[in-house]
């Protein structure tokens, strides 16, 4: 029922990766969303598909899910990933 303001807001967490299956992961993690109104508790679910690009480089296009403790919210992106 409250508005939230919401601006600027940074999160840090840790997080746990499980491969599914080639290219296919999953993971989770708790962590905390810094602002200057509010500091809240997230955690966080996401899942991503990782495209071979060959030089140990990948496309992933990726969905998460955060639980917050005042509201969820859920974001897609697409990440560039280099192996080490």
């Amino acid at each position: 029922g409250e508005e939230i303001k919401r601006e600027g807001a940074l999160i840090i967490g840790i997080g746990g990766v499980y491969k599914i299956l080639q290219g296919w992961s999953v993971g989770f993690g708790p962590g905390l969303e810094f602002e200057r109104n509010k500091n809240l508790f997230v955690l966080r679910f996401f899942t991503d598909y990782a495209f071979e690009l060959g030089n140990d480089l990948a496309l992933a296009p990726y969905f998460s899910y955060d639980f917050k403790q005042e509201y969820h919210t859920y974001s897609t992106g697409v990440g560039l990933l280099k192996k080490f």
